[in-house]
């Protein structure tokens, strides 16, 4: 079953079903890991442009592009 993976809470609760799953027998552990390497790159991805995004604003900011 193809998941898509937006955000940080897509993957936080895809990883505790691959694990139930590693431990039904339904994945092979060496997949899960692949898996769970993949979702780790992807939640550094999503940091990154988190991250990026609050730079950005806060560049804005400073120019005094936003008026309180």
């Amino acid at each position: 079953m193809a998941r898509r993976l937006k955000d940080f809470g897509d993957v936080r609760r895809y990883l505790p079903g691959l694990i139930n799953r590693v431990e039904a027998g339904e994945v092979a552990p060496d997949m899960a890991g692949r898996c769970t390497y993949i979702a780790n790159l992807l939640l550094r991805a999503i940091e990154g442009s988190q991250f990026a995004d609050l730079e950005r604003r806060l560049a804005v900011i400073k120019a005094g592009g936003v008026k309180g």
